[in-house]
């Protein structure tokens, strides 16, 4: 049996710029989170006795990585007990023997840690399986990096034969334009693998935490990155029994949590109170939270729907709240203070006041005609 922890897309080194100007504070927790996440997976591999952990690409979000930080993540990974296999992915691609960033962490990688960098299948001695990494040389590639798989003849059936990439698959990434070494299922399948490890989506697949039968791994990404990321942080343990059962388990790693969540509010219905009920399922030191609320808020409550907002935002790391589509009722005192009491415009609305969206437009299109006076 073999026992693999296959993660990608750490993206260690990422900046938040535009979060670092409004609070630094939640930025610097960003950056940290990325670190303690990878700590968490080194020692889940630990913990389940891993033969191997796989970073399949994007270890690093760029190539200018300070000194400082590559110390950090190379005792982080020198914690593993089992050997580390590290490739480059688009955002971290390799340029050759002068290379800083990768010379740089050679030289502070520990021993149990192998930076692939050759199109050539890599086999620790005595181990059970052989590795072939298809890597980034360069942000951008209409093309992917199999190629070199078809020129490698031979698998040797008595080890497990396991590709390693990095690129955008289809039916899981966007890539229309087909430029992030974009790859097929047809294509990997054609590479005569027992197993691939995929990295590039922030996305897991397959999905599910317990995963029966598949052969083609991508890591998603240990810890979400920001709201645009859709899956939680998470990194997979594949278990390979023999070549025809492969049980693999999804186990979430995210240290800080990425979520979105809308409120649509009917009349009546109290703002304070919808908001107060969302907010409540979340941790909220642990929790980056956005909330898109929309309908008709009563007057009272919209009138100080700042102070609502302020109150909700107690504890969270961080709690953004977009209202652009919310409205405020119309009262009988708005209509009465928007028309002459009597008019013909005033007793229109008033038929409507049992109807709030048939309100809205109504009181909207008087106000447009009086603009138009």
């Amino acid at each position: 049996m073999l026992k693999i922890l296959h993660t990608g897309d750490l993206h260690i080194g990422r900046e938040y710029s535009k979060q670092e100007q409004e609070n630094p504070q939640i930025a610097k927790r960003y950056r940290q989170a990325r670190l303690d996440a990878l700590v968490y997976a080194v020692r889940l591999a630990n913990e389940r006795n891993c033969d191997y952990f796989v970073v399949a690409g994007d270890l690093y979000d760029k190539k200018a990585i300070s000194v400082k930080l590559q110390e950090m993540v190379c005792g982080i990974l020198g914690e593993c007990a089992c050997p580390v296999l590290v490739i480059p992915g688009n955002h971290d691609y390799y340029e050759g023997d002068e290379d800083h960033l990768w010379n740089t962490f050679r030289s502070h990688a520990r021993e149990n840690t192998v930076l692939l960098t050759e199109q050539q299948p890599y086999v620790k001695e005595s181990g059970k399986a052989v590795f072939y990494p298809c890597i980034c040389k360069d942000r951008y590639s209409k093309d992917n990096a199999l190629s070199w798989l078809k020129r490698c003849q031979g698998r040797d059936s008595a080890k497990w034969n396991i590709g390693i990439a990095h690129g955008a698959l289809e039916g899981l990434s966007y890539d229309q334009e087909k430029k992030y070494y974009y790859m097929t299922k047809e294509q990997l399948n054609r590479c005569d693998m027992d197993l691939w490890l995929l990295g590039h989506t922030h996305v897991p697949e397959p999905k599910g935490q317990k995963i029966r039968d598949q052969r083609i791994f991508n890591a998603g990404t240990h810890q979400q990155t920001d709201f645009a990321d859709n899956a939680p942080g998470s990194v997979f343990l594949i278990e390979a029994i023999d070549k025809n059962q492969i049980i693999a388990e999804q186990i979430f790693t995210s240290v800080i949590h990425f979520a979105k969540k809308e409120i649509v509010l009917l009349h009546g219905e109290s703002l304070e109170e919808k908001l107060a009920a969302v907010i409540a399922s979340y941790d909220k030191e642990n929790t980056s939270l956005r909330v898109t609320i929309s309908g008709i808020a009563l007057a009272e409550e919209y009138q100080r729907k700042h102070e609502i907002y302020e109150r909700a935002r107690v504890d969270f790391l961080k709690l953004e709240i977009e209202d652009g589509k919310l409205r405020q009722e119309i009262t009988m005192d708005a209509i009465n203070t928007e028309t002459v009491e009597g008019s013909l415009e005033n007793r229109l609305l008033r038929r409507y006041l049992d109807d709030p969206e048939l309100l809205h437009l109504a009181f909207a299109l008087v106000q447009d005609c009086r603009e138009d006076r």
